[in-house]
This record gives structure tokens, C-alpha cells and sequence, in this order.
């Protein structure tokens, strides 16, 4: 195949792909553990689940992860991300980046993200992003985006959290219409021990509002089972980490209603509290 064919193909598949679910840059920027649970975890309280997602998620600790998956399974659909996270001067900083495509459509973002305990259980954070989209023969262009989210930690067992994604609605390039305004809530309920409940909504100024559910089983000691449903489109998932102390290793597999299954795996470190 020339790769003239093959590039229509990828752009439609692209477009075809996320017509069906939320913007570009959300659906690749999210965490394995976030994909094992098909996006919720919004008012998930470890670094190793919110980043890519709330930027408010509170932390004590310093610790990396790296992901990789091939978007239904088509190498032209390659995401590999990297994030890192360390508390300075009681702020939780986070620096991420992703890179998702193949020389003929291409999106790149950097995000820097702070995070802070204003009140006893109650964080706020502010992430500022940058995104990039590069298309062969067409240029590239970027644009800045803003992300606000808190969560508020009600008992031991329950949190809540909300947020916005591009407040400033960013514009990439010429295009009238800019990345779009995105609106969250999520809810984490843990009703006993080594049992979590995840359930958000997630509202796309472009699509109807979305529901998203997750549990999380982590009955033994080195092993962590997710899995997750969303209702747009209807979706499953599902994932485990295996972790020894501060290392491990993540898969998560997501389900799409037309575009069939993406395999996502990752690795994490962590050291701290």
C-alpha cells in the first residue's frame, strides 16, 4: 500500500475513532490505570491513576511511568507517554508528555501540572498543557491549554472530586473550532476493605453526557484487578497492575463499539510514603 492510501486511511480511522468518543488529545492522554477503568477514577487519591487526568490528585511521593499502545492495534496509531511527579515546597508538580501517530498524522502535548492541600482533605490543582498536531502536507500548528480540578476527600472511604479541561477552549492552527471545552465529576467510594468503587461523568461540549463506572479489586498483596464500563460509546475494559514495592509493571485493555480492542501497557516507580 503507497503511502498516499495508507495516510488517507489513518486520518480517517482517526477521525472515524474519535467521532466516537471524546477529543483527540483526551482519549491518548490518559493513565493505563484510567483506561483500565474506562476513564473514570476522576477523584482517584495516587499519583499513578490521576495523572492525566485531575490535576489536583494529592501526593507525598516521587515517582515515573511510561506508556505505550497501538490504538486498535494499528502501529500508524502508536502512543508511547512519560510522566513524572515530586513534591516541591508542599506542591505536588507533575511533568508529563505523549506522543501519538506516525509521520503522516501526528499530536504531541507537554503538561506541568501543581497541586496543593488548601484545607485539611481538600486539594486544588492547575495544569497548563501544550498540544501540537502535525499532518504531512498540511503543516502543524499548536495552541496552550488551562485544566482546573479539585478533590475533596469527605472520610477515609469516600472522595469526590470536578474539574474543567481547556477552559480557554485553545485553537490549533487556523480551524474556527478549538479543542473542546470538557467538563468532569467523579466520585471514589471504597465500601470495604481492598474494594474501590470509581463512578464519574464526563461531559464533552460536543457529545452527550457520559457515564463511567470501575472497580478495583486488590485483595492480594502484589496484584491489583480494574475493570470499567462507559455508556458512550457502550465500552468495556479492564486491567491489573503487578507491583513489588515501589516497582511494577500495568496492562489495561479497552473495547471499542465499531474499532474493536487497544492493548495499552505501561511501568511505574515509585518511592516515598
Amino acid at each position: 500500500m503507497n503511502d498516499f492510501v495508507k495516510g488517507k486511511i489513518v486520518i480517517f480511522l482517526v477521525i472515524v475513532g474519535f467521532s466516537y468518543s471524546e477529543a483527540a488529545f483526551e482519549l491518548t492522554g490518559d493513565s493505563i490505570i484510567s483506561l483500565s477503568l474506562s476513564g473514570a477514577g476522576y477523584a482517584m487519591l495516587i499519583p499513578g491513576g490521576a495523572v492525566g487526568s485531575n490535576p489536583a490528585v494529592p501526593f507525598n511521593q516521587t515517582g515515573f511511568s511510561l506508556t505505550y499502545r497501538n490504538l486498535y492495534n494499528l502501529k500508524e496509531l502508536r502512543h508511547t507517554g512519560i510522566s513524572f511527579y515530586h513534591e516541591i515546597f508542599r506542591l505536588g508538580i507533575t511533568v508529563k508528555a505523549f506522543d501519538f501517530g506516525c509521520e503522516l498524522y501526528r499530536e504531541n502535548a507537554f503538561a506541568l501540572s501543581a497541586a496543593r492541600e488548601v484545607t485539611k482533605g481538600l486539594y486544588f490543582g492547575l495544569q497548563i498543557e501544550h498540544y501540537r498536531l502535525s499532518i504531512r502536507d498540511y503543516g502543524s500548528s499548536g495552541a496552550y491549554g488551562f485544566d482546573l480540578g479539585c478533590i475533596w476527600e469527605v472520610q477515609e472511604n469516600l472522595s469526590i472530586a470536578g474539574g474543567g479541561t481547556n477552559l480557554n477552549r485553545p485553537q490549533i492552527g487556523e480551524c474556527s473550532e478549538g479543542l473542546p471545552f470538557i467538563l468532569r465529576a467523579g466520585l471514589a467510594y471504597q465500601p470495604v476493605e481492598h474494594f474501590q468503587i470509581y463512578a464519574d461523568i464526563f461531559k464533552d461540549e460536543d457529545f452527550p453526557l457520559e457515564t463511567r463506572l470501575g472497580v478495583e479489586l486488590s485483595r492480594l498483596k502484589y496484584l491489583t484487578i480494574r475493570m470499567g464500563t462507559a455508556d458512550h460509546p457502550v465500552s468495556l475494559s479492564g486491567g491489573f497492575d503487578i507491583h513489588l514495592n515501589s516497582v511494577g509493571v500495568s496492562y489495561a485493555f479497552n473495547s471499542h463499539k465499531y474499532l474493536g480492542f487497544t492493548h495499552s501497557f505501561g511501568m511505574f516507580f515509585r518511592m516515598g510514603d
